[in-house]
């Protein structure tokens, strides 16, 4: 059986992982939002030829991000359904310790 450190320090890497995908989605979707209102900002030199792939490069690519941060954040509710499970599984082990130990 596994020890009641050794589960905890792996709840703290998965914990670890899914703040860090929280950060990473959300620098993502800041990102695209900044683009996002580029575009908008951008539109009055749409008429000019070269002007017009510029926005909608600036578009594409916001829409880019926002696919991305939709792509980090998917696996976020497995992981937290995972940490659930450790924290069940942790509590449940220190109370045997508690029990053989008393």
């Amino acid at each position: 059986m596994k020890t009641v450190q050794w589960m905890e320090g792996q709840r703290a890497l998965l914990a670890r992982r899914a703040d860090k995908m929280v950060r990473v989605a959300a620098i993502l979707f800041l990102t695209s939002c900044a683009l996002a209102l580029g575009v908008v900002i951008a539109r009055r030199w749409a008429d000019h030829p070269v002007g017009m792939y510029l926005v909608f490069g600036m578009a594409l690519l916001s829409v880019a991000l926002l696919v991305a941060a939709l792509g980090v954040i998917l696996p976020l509710p497995w992981l937290i359904h995972q940490l659930k499970q450790m924290d069940e599984v942790i509590a449940e082990q220190r109370r045997r310790e508690l029990s053989h130990g008393s």
